[in-house]
């Protein structure tokens, strides 16, 4: 199966009843984007990743439209290690509920997990992350063990 999980494996990792207006897919996918390039490089099972969140977000018509979004962050370039931080700040707001920042956190650690490849920077980032979106160590540890089944599966 090669050491990157299946998208479909992902899509079930962040999948929920929580529906996300563009606002919130948008900075859902940013916030993914971030998680991976936070080792400061992207590959192709990476790029497959991203998509298949992007996916599981708004379904095939978002999907198709998620292929250019992802095209265009990526092309924007990856994000300094010490402006991600502030980045997060500037999303963690469109998020209107619980669930949409859920959401977000799931994306974002099912992104770092499929890499299977802990880099102390994802560490850092995942901190950030949970602060930004004033997670509770609670959910936290709810929402890493719903992403690791659906990982692990």
């Amino acid at each position: 199966m090669g050491r990157m999980s299946t998208p479909d494996r992902i899509a079930e990792a962040i999948s929920s009843d929580v529906t996300l207006n563009d606002s919130e897919r948008e900075a859902v996918l940013e916030i993914a984007l971030l998680a991976i390039s936070a080792d400061r490089s992207i590959d192709d099972d990476e790029r497959v990743a991203l998509r298949s969140v992007a996916a599981a977000l708004g379904g095939e018509a978002a999907a198709a439209r998620a292929e250019a979004d992802v095209d265009a962050l990526i092309a924007r370039g990856l994000i300094a290690r010490e402006d991600a931080d502030a980045r997060l700040r500037e999303l963690a707001p469109r998020f209107t509920s619980d669930g949409a920042r859920a959401v977000a956190y799931k994306a974002a650690l099912a992104m770092a997990m499929a890499n299977r490849d802990d880099a102390d920077e994802e560490f850092e980032f995942d901190l950030q992350l949970i602060d930004a979106l004033d997670l509770s160590q609670e959910t936290v540890d709810a929402l890493a063990t719903q992403v690791r089944s659906a990982l692990d599966a």
